[in-house]
């Protein structure tokens, strides 16, 4: 149930990131042009018809078994498998949304440095619709996970992997800026 909720929130969320690109893009944000918006917005539908509905369903078993009327609702509040599923999800998603604040803050400071014709260096004009609809999106659901966390620790104490998994996720998020401050100083 984790796996597949897993697998489907990553095809929801492209197909979300490709949704807000191509709305902020048709609003003047960040620049890109028309080229491939009617694609793009069939790979978005498509993307979250299917990605939304699978997501729910195995979501909802998954969030079902807390309720606190089942039998083994302790158990699947303290899983290695949910932990190692919220370690996951959120170390994947500040991980993009980061790289992709940190590729916006890159746009917005070369917007204002003459740059040759010929970008010798790589830092070509990406797509700052792009990095604001991951940074909107990957926000957002790092956001709700993180309040799942919150609230299974705020049902009592959790013990083993459970406890211990999800604190890797503090050590992936310091390794992701760490990163990401070594690669922009090497920019620089």
């Amino acid at each position: 149930v984790y796996l597949l909720s897993g697998i489907t929130l990553g095809f929801l969320i492209y197909g979300l990131i490709t949704l807000v690109e191509v709305a902020l893009s048709a609003l003047g944000v960040g620049g890109g042009g028309i080229d491939g918006r009617r694609e793009q917005l069939s790979l978005a539908a498509a993307l979250i018809g299917v990605g939304l509905p699978v997501w729910a369903i195995h979501w909802w078993f998954a969030e079902r078994g807390l309720d606190p009327n089942r039998p083994n609702a302790e158990e699947e509040r303290s899983s290695t498998v949910r932990a190692l599923y919220l370690t996951v999800v959120m170390i994947v998603l500040l991980s993009v949304g980061a790289f992709a604040a940190r590729d916006l803050v890159r746009e917005f400071v070369l917007g204002f440095l003459p740059r040759p014709q010929d970008d010798f260096y790589g830092y070509s004009s990406g797509s700052a619709a792009r990095s604001l609809a991951t940074l909107f999106v990957t926000g957002a659901a790092w956001g709700y996970h993180v309040a799942i966390r919150r609230r299974d620790l705020a049902r009592g104490p959790l013990e083993g992997a459970a406890a211990w998994l999800p604190r890797l996720y503090v050590y992936g998020a310091t390794l992701t800026g760490m990163m990401i401050t070594l690669q922009a100083f090497g920019d620089l």
